[in-house]
This record gives C-alpha cells, structure tokens and sequence, in this order.
C-alpha cells in the first residue's frame, strides 16, 4: 500500500467517523384517527449523537398524540455506502497509478 492509499483510508475513516458522530436525524408524528394512527416524518438535519435535537424545540405550535426524534438509518446507510465505493475506488486508482509510475529496476527488462 502506498502512500497516496493510506492517506486515503485515513481521511475515508475520519469521514465515517464524523458520520456517526453527527448523525442526519428525522421526526416521527403520530396522530390518532378513527381509522388508525397516521404517521408522517420530516428531516431534523444533523446534529451530535449526544444532544439529538428534541421534540419540543420542533413541535412548539404543533400537539400530537405521539412524537419521536430518531436516527434516519435509511439517510445514514445511503452515506455510509457512498463514503465507502468513493474511498474503495480511490484506493483503487491510486494503486493502478503506482503500476503506471513505477520504474523498471536492473534486472526487469523492459518492454517496447
């Protein structure tokens, strides 16, 4: 692994750490209906893992039966799996850049 690899992981590592570290969160209302619950969800944005926005900052103006403040996993593995085809593909180009650059040594012989 060269260098242009391993600076690659490292910076795709730190990526994914951030990720979780300030995940993307969503609300979930719940009204109750003759019918039955409706739900309906709507993007908080990020915030840190530790301090997740709450509900009451979200839902001043609006009463439901039921309101939750949770991870959107769906959002979270879609980045996750992005983050990583882009730092696998770059690892990738950075080791077939290597093969092209290299230098034959004395006893290779080279080819025309």
């Amino acid at each position: 692994m060269n260098r242009r690899q391993t600076l690659t992981l490292w910076a795709g590592l730190a990526v994914v750490c951030l990720l979780g570290m300030f995940p993307p969160w969503t609300l979930v209302q719940t009204i109750a209906t003759g019918t039955g619950p409706i739900q309906s969800s709507r993007s908080l944005g990020y915030a840190p893992i530790f301090s997740p926005p709450t509900t009451d900052e979200v839902t001043k103006k609006i009463t439901l039966e039921a309101n939750q403040v949770q991870i959107d996993t769906t959002r979270l593995a879609v980045e996750l799996v992005f983050t990583l085809i882009i730092v696998a593909g770059l690892a990738l180009a950075f080791k077939k850049d290597e093969r092209k650059h290299r230098l034959p040594t004395p006893d290779q012989p080279t080819s025309h």
